[in-house]
């Protein structure tokens, strides 16, 4: 994508018009590529109100549209003052890289049509996988060998229900390995390095959903959060490409729904957050825990570690973003953050080397937040709120 502010374009609300002729006062926009390339449209107000409604939905932060008057301005002054007000108006929309990306800003520009260069690069898909039972909870995805790890449930309320009164046992029963599927982990593979095409290698089963999951290659672990506030780990097998696995164990955690897993590989400590609002660290060979920390009054939703400094990022329901100091035990609450939205965050990511981090929100809101480094947590800040499409995970 062309970033705003190097698109080189030039956008002025030049003039207007005012004719008895027209039912309404239309007003002259002209963006310039340069000197020999330009073009000109006629805007009424309504369409630029009607610009402004649309990208409010998903577009924060956005400047002051002159308001609406009940008569027509026929005044030159009026009409003056409100040409120089739209113009101002574009000048702040057309430097801005949420705006200038939108299909809407730049059908009103005409930006496609005349300088498609500008433009968001489209994804393009390069494979799919469209032979799944269940909907994908989670994935991660390891390149470098082209590996697939998918966390699958059934999406359907009045199915799982069914499934989990089948799978119901009372106390004085057996345990045994029989159940109604209610949530699965596959492993995929790459068929060739050059392709996009996956070939299942294995299918894990659990009589209720999966939550999240984590892939160790040191340590070949694939921890698997589960409804049921239970953590299965898997020793999957790396020699026979990742064709087996293993049950190591499965581990007790949680009251409540798994809702982030992640491993250190030189400790082999397992860190879990659950929507029973604690945040636990376990000793994965020894299944003991070593701390054991209520967080917040909301269920967590997201946990993300950062094993290099020895802190975890951890989310809630309502938005808030907890920054935990993992080398100690109990864990130690560095710093916390309320995001703008206040929306369930359903997912963190970082960008280490520029100190970012960026949270994505149940009600579609992207965070920009500027980290603090180890040892100054407390500075960390939100510094942008973007919308996108609600219910992302």
């Amino acid at each position: 994508m062309v970033d705003a502010a190097d698109s080189k374009l030039d956008v002025e609300v030049t003039d207007y018009i005012s004719e008895a002729a027209r039912p309404a006062i239309f007003y002259k926009v002209q963006v310039s590529k340069s000197e020999s390339e330009k073009w000109l449209m006629e805007k009424r107000f309504s369409e630029f109100d009607s610009l402004h409604k649309v990208l409010k939905k998903t577009v924060s932060n956005m400047p002051t549209l002159p308001g609406k008057t009940m008569f027509k301005k026929k005044g030159e002054e009026d009409l003056k003052r409100r040409k120089t007000e739209l113009n101002d108006y574009l000048q702040a929309l057309v430097v801005r890289n949420d705006v200038f990306s939108t299909e809407e800003f730049r059908s009103f520009l005409q930006l496609d049509e005349h300088a498609p260069e500008t433009g968001t690069m489209k994804p393009i898909s390069l494979g799919e996988i469209s032979e799944l039972v269940f909907g994908v909870q989670c994935f991660q995805f390891i390149a470098e060998r082209g590996i697939l790890f998918l966390g699958i449930s059934d999406m359907n309320v009045a199915s799982r229900i069914d499934s989990y009164a089948t799978n119901f046992k009372f106390p004085w029963e057996k345990e045994n390995n029989i159940h109604v599927t209610v949530g699965a982990i596959e492993v995929w593979r790459k068929k060739s390095a050059d392709s996009w095409d996956f070939e299942k290698l294995w299918t894990k089963s659990f009589p209720c959903l999966t939550g999240a999951l984590f892939w160790d290659e040191e340590l070949t672990l694939l921890a698997t959060g589960l409804d049921n506030g239970k953590i299965s780990c898997l020793r999957v097998s790396t020699e026979l490409n990742y064709m087996q696995y293993d049950e190591y164990c499965l581990i007790e955690a949680h009251t409540s729904k798994v809702t982030g897993v992640a491993i250190e590989a030189s400790t082999g400590l397992l860190f879990s957050v659950s929507h029973d609002k604690h945040f636990k660290i376990t000793d994965v060979n020894h299944q003991e825990c070593l701390s054991d920390v209520s967080v917040g009054m909301s269920p967590l939703t997201c946990l993300r570690l950062d094993a290099e400094n020895k802190r975890a990022f951890l989310c809630n329901s309502a938005g808030v973003i907890f920054i935990y100091d993992v080398a100690v035990y109990p864990a130690k609450v560095l710093h916390n953050v309320q995001s703008t939205g206040k929306s369930e965050i359903r997912n963190l990511d970082f960008e280490f080397g520029r100190n970012y981090m960026f949270s994505s929100g149940f009600d579609g809101s992207i965070g920009v937040y500027e980290l603090g480094k180890p040892t100054k947590e407390r500075f960390t800040k939100q510094v942008a709120n973007l919308k996108g499409k609600p219910k992302v995970r």
